[in-house]
């Protein structure tokens, strides 16, 4: 009987644990089900913050400016109108023709700039293929070669390009002459015929945008005895710690200018500095002299040293990201303020300006300060910058000119985001892209690899 009554309690038991294990199971779904709601909740928050914190005010001027966009598209329909008008001439098929290929084969030079290796950068852009002292074929970049491969607008002429050069002896190698590049300048000084090896062009490409405060901390870093001397071992240490890159560690001609012809002797940081300040006072002096020749169009700038508004104005241009419309918009704007002027840009005040630019983290801080107070920024507050807080005094005239580039409303106060963007990529050298140009310039890589 005792035997019959446990087995029916453990029975019990059993069958409670059971009832136990479902109602847990059940409450375990039913706080799942709960904890899903939850967060499907949490998400819809964070999304409607997102869209009104970030998605709006990128939507409502999109929305503002809509007749601005059917202004621009009624102008481009015209554009279309004339180019299919019955009576137009031959020459206007080969004028848009040429134009067509032109900014198409620039387009493509700039992205070569900003997104290639520098390998096919040098590729393409060097021009001379000759005998070097070992008597095998090499590839040269001429200073002009290497101020192309960092101007971006500016065209690599006819009939060179990518593994297309010019080939002649060493005799005739030697001989070149280039006239945009002075006979003092600090390529006659790394080579006699001025002409860069990769190597070469590999260095001076990385110790161009490079401040002059990276290597004043550098030598003191790596200079073991405190006399602001290096051997070539300890400037490559500094080279590869300022540059994040090896691959200039290789024999070249900078490093026997540097350190003799038996790699052996010392560089101090007063040779390096003196170096590296008249190699950018060169490169400015040659982008001027090639400004002056490509804007022969004006016949009152070819006997002066000067270069015309609208040529200066591309070239700040070429550096800013704003899309090309606008760009074309901001030209003509320029072109019609400066059409009858004969005063120009000078070599002094080209000089000047980027002398001023290569204060561009003093000049952030000042605008900065400025933007905090609610001060507009005037043209007597740009002027009170260079003068008083940078050292580096502006003419009213380049004054003028960056207001007329960067004020694209007209009304006196300076886009003060578009201009240190635009300087920020000069100093650089290199325009960085936005992620919509970098996708759209993806679409066209690969549109020209797999649909022609």
């Amino acid at each position: 009987m005792f035997s019959a009554l446990s087995k029916i309690v453990n029975g019990i038991k059993v069958q409670m644990k059971a009832i136990l294990r479902r109602q847990q199971s059940d409450n375990l779904g039913v706080q799942t089900k709960q904890f899903r709601i939850f967060k499907y909740c949490m998400l819809i928050v964070i999304a409607g913050f997102g869209c009104k914190r970030w998605l709006l005010p990128q939507l409502l001027p999109a929305m503002a400016n809509k007749e601005k966009q059917q202004e621009r598209k009624q102008q481009l329909h015209e554009v279309k109108l004339w180019w299919s008008r019955p009576n137009r001439s031959s020459n206007d098929h080969a004028t848009h023709r040429g134009r067509f290929r032109d900014i198409t084969i620039r387009e493509y030079e700039n992205r070569l700039r900003i997104h290639s290796q520098p390998e096919k950068i040098f590729g393409y852009f060097a021009s001379i293929k000759t005998l070097n002292s070992a008597g095998k074929w090499e590839v040269y970049m001429t200073p002009i070669d290497f101020l192309r491969s960092m101007m971006p607008g500016i065209r690599q002429p006819d009939g060179l390009g990518l593994n297309q050069y010019r080939k002649m002896s060493r005799e005739e190698a030697q001989k070149l002459s280039f006239q945009c590049v002075p006979a003092d300048s600090i390529f006659y000084k790394i080579r006699p015929d001025g002409l860069l090896t990769f190597t070469d062009y590999l260095y001076l490409h990385m110790l161009v945008p490079m401040p002059d405060h990276y290597f004043e901390i550098g030598f003191h870093i790596f200079d073991p005895n405190g006399d602001n001397n290096l051997d070539l071992k300890g400037m490559n240490y500094l080279m590869q710690g300022v540059t994040g890159n090896s691959r200039f560690k290789a024999s070249n001609s900078i490093n026997h200018y540097f350190f003799g012809p038996h790699l052996n002797e010392k560089l101090s940081l007063e040779k390096f500095m003196t170096f590296k300040r008249k190699l950018s006072q060169d490169i400015l002096l040659i982008e001027f002299n090639m400004l002056h020749r490509l804007d022969g169009g004006r016949t009152e700038f070819k006997n002066k040293k000067v270069i015309s508004e609208l040529a200066f104005s591309t070239l700040l241009l070429s550096y800013s990201s704003i899309p090309r419309y606008d760009k074309m918009t901001t030209l003509e704007r320029i072109k019609k303020k400066y059409k009858n002027s004969k005063r120009g840009v000078t070599l002094e005040e080209f000089m000047s300006f980027f002398k001023f630019v290569s204060n561009i983290p003093t000049i952030d801080i000042a605008l900065t300060y400025h933007f905090l107070a609610g001060a507009d920024i005037s043209r007597s507050t740009l002027k009170h910058i260079s003068d008083i807080v940078v050292g580096v005094s502006l003419s009213p005239n380049m004054i003028d000119i960056i207001f007329t580039v960067f004020d694209t409303d007209n009304n006196g106060i300076l886009g003060r985001t578009e201009f240190l963007q635009a300087m920020r990529h000069r100093m650089a050298r290199k325009r960085r892209l936005n992620p919509w140009e970098l996708v759209k310039s993806v679409v066209k890589c690969a549109q020209s690899t797999f649909f022609v």
